[in-house]
């Protein structure tokens, strides 16, 4: 089995949103969503009938791809991610009620620290298990959280399928999606004429 990406984000014309704001972060929109058609991000699973668990995280724009500060906000998300549970009747999983939430530079720290003591580390990149990494993070971090670019973005996929004691602890290979990128950074937003 493996995950292919159904419908990829659209990478222009998304605004991330800060806490403060306090209103929705919105959806994020699909590739081939319009003002008259609303599509989202969607995956399939090849080669698997049965049920699993999808978990998206945010991760980095460029390899290794490491956990981002931002949060996925929305219909079951926590902790910054989304988790949920499929059935084999679902070829096609839509998220429809994903937004991206935005930390301050200076809550970039406290942020990646989380996923650390969370273990979100999708891709298992060697220097986010590192201590001298956790330890550079807790006395200032200054370089480490300069080397996040917080304008730009990629959802990671995870899955897991059922074992024959019914728990999901089979992971498939994580993927990723094209960049998202924030509407509001002048050097990211859609040019328009």
């Amino acid at each position: 089995p493996e995950i292919q990406i159904f419908e990829q984000p659209k990478q222009r014309r998304m605004r991330f949103r800060y806490k403060c704001e306090g209103r929705s972060a919105g959806s994020i929109p699909g590739e081939n969503s319009s003002d008259n058609n609303r599509t989202y991000p969607s995956l399939q699973i090849l080669n698997y009938c049965g049920k699993g668990k999808v978990r998206v995280y945010l991760v980095t724009k460029n390899e290794p791809y490491r956990p981002h500060p931002h949060d996925l906000v929305g219909k079951d998300c926590k902790d910054g991610f989304y988790e949920a549970e499929f059935g084999p009747d679902r070829r096609v999983i839509a998220f429809q009620n994903l937004g991206i939430q935005c930390v301050r530079r200076r809550e970039v720290k406290d942020a990646i620290l989380q996923r650390i003591n969370r273990g979100i580390n999708p891709f298992s990149v060697p220097a986010f298990l590192d201590d001298n990494y956790y330890n550079t993070l807790m006395v200032g971090a200054a370089e480490i959280t300069e080397e996040y670019d917080l304008n730009v973005v990629r959802l990671c996929i995870q899955v897991f399928l059922q074992d024959e004691t019914g728990q999901y602890t089979r992971p498939l290979r994580p993927i990723v999606t094209n960049p998202i990128y924030d509407n509001r950074a002048p050097n990211t937003a859609e040019l328009r004429i």
